[in-house]
C-alpha cells in the first residue's frame, strides 16, 4: 500500500509542476487571436464586451423607470 501512496504523491507533485508552467507560460505569454490586424481577440475584449452589456442594460432600465407615471403604468402617446 505505501508503494501505491509513493507513486500518487510522485504524480501529483509532478502534475502539480506540470500545471504551474502551463499558468506560469499563459501569465508570461497571455492567448491572443489577432483578425488580420482588424482587431484582437483576447481576456481584455470580453471584459469589456461583459462592462458594454452591463451599461445597455442599466440605460435600458432607466428609460423603462422613466416612461412610467407614479402608479407603474407605461405612458404611451397615441396620434
Amino acid at each position: 500500500m505505501d508503494c501505491c501512496r509513493s507513486a500518487f504523491a510522485t504524480t501529483n507533485k509532478d502534475m502539480q509542476k506540470l500545471f504551474d508552467n502551463f499558468l506560469r507560460t499563459l501569465d508570461s505569454f497571455p492567448p491572443e487571436i489577432s483578425l488580420g490586424d482588424f482587431t484582437v481577440i483576447n481576456r481584455a475584449l470580453f471584459i469589456s464586451l461583459g462592462t458594454m452589456m452591463t451599461t445597455y442594460l442599466i440605460v435600458l432600465l432607466q428609460f423603462n423607470m422613466s416612461s412610467s407615471d407614479s402608479h407603474g403604468y407605461n405612458i404611451t402617446l397615441q396620434i
